[in-house]
Parts: C-alpha cells; sequence; structure tokens
C-alpha cells in the first residue's frame, strides 16, 4: 500500500465509469492532443485518474471546481 493525497490506497484499484459516446469524444480529444503536442500518449484511464488526483486535490483545499 502506498500514501496518495492523505489516503492509503492498494497497489490495485478499479473504478468503473460509464460514459456517454459524447465523453467518450473527449477522451478522445484530450489524449490526440497530447501526443501531438507533447509527444505523450494517454490512455483513457491515465487521463481519468489524473483528472481523479486533481478534483481531489481542489476539493480538499476547499477549491471545489464548481465553487
Amino acid at each position: 500500500m502506498f500514501r496518495k493525497g492523505g489516503v492509503f490506497m492498494g497497489d490495485h484499484e478499479r473504478i468503473i465509469l460509464d460514459v456517454n459516446e459524447q465523453e467518450i469524444e473527449m477522451l478522445n480529444t484530450i489524449c490526440s492532443h497530447f501526443k501531438e503536442k507533447h509527444g505523450v500518449e494517454l490512455s483513457h484511464g491515465a487521463l481519468l485518474r489524473d483528472l481523479m488526483d486533481i478534483e481531489y486535490i481542489r476539493i480538499t483545499e476547499d477549491r471545489h471546481k464548481y465553487d
């Protein structure tokens, strides 16, 4: 186990998300941008994990994105 954002997490985690066609298209667009502009290939899972980490930081610092 390792510590991430003040929470202990196991080595393996599985998150199941229900995304629609428009959201998949958005993920593809973001991944394509990173590949073209930065030479970095991101999977949808890696991108979503990073976005969730950013949101977790905002919530824990009382800066929720909808405030």
